[in-house]
């Protein structure tokens, strides 16, 4: 019995030593699969990056090509928006727009403010800036939710008229 019992401990003494040499090499791997995470996340980023970088050129583009002749725009804001995550409104309900932008990330821009004139000439009325809001609700890159924040009456003796929108982007915009 004994001779067994020396055995037995003996086998678990080689046993403990190729777990602690097992241990110690996987103490060793630790840092590099931090480092290959880190490195993968920041790859993520360089795509996302890439498959964004021609998105403004066509969220300018298809705002270019709905201006009604003689209206230009004098200013284009990106908004960034800090969208609150599930964790921090859990019993609040969410409206569409909310829910939306609730994948945005902290810092995306989910809107653009565009202010912009047009000759009196041009647009007599304001109908053609409500038909321009009209055409970007409709495009695929601006929701319903986007607005006429001014269209003031155009004063006598001047000749343009002024206005400003607010468009809510489909899908945020990651810098």
């Amino acid at each position: 019995f004994r001779m067994l019992s020396s055995l037995g401990e003996e086998r678990l003494s080689r046993i403990q030593d190729r777990v602690r040499n097992l241990q110690s090499i996987e103490q060793q791997m630790f840092e590099p699969e931090e480092l290959i995470g880190e490195v993968q996340t920041e790859i993520g980023q360089v795509h996302r990056l890439i498959e964004d970088r021609s998105r403004w050129v066509q969220v300018l583009d298809e705002i270019n090509g709905m201006l009604p002749d003689g209206v230009w725009l004098t200013s284009v804001v990106p908004v960034r928006e800090r969208i609150e995550t599930e964790a921090e409104a859990p019993t609040r309900r969410r409206t569409a727009a909310e829910t939306q932008r609730s994948t945005a990330q902290l810092g995306d821009i989910t809107r653009i403010e565009i202010s912009g004139l047009g000759y009196t000439d041009k647009i007599p009325t304001p109908q053609p800036i409500y038909d321009l809001r009209g055409a970007l609700r409709a495009s695929p890159l601006f929701t319903e939710q986007s607005e006429i924040d001014r269209l003031p009456p155009v004063p006598q003796n001047t000749y343009v008229r002024e206005f400003r929108m607010t468009l809510v982007l489909e899908e945020p915009i990651s810098l």
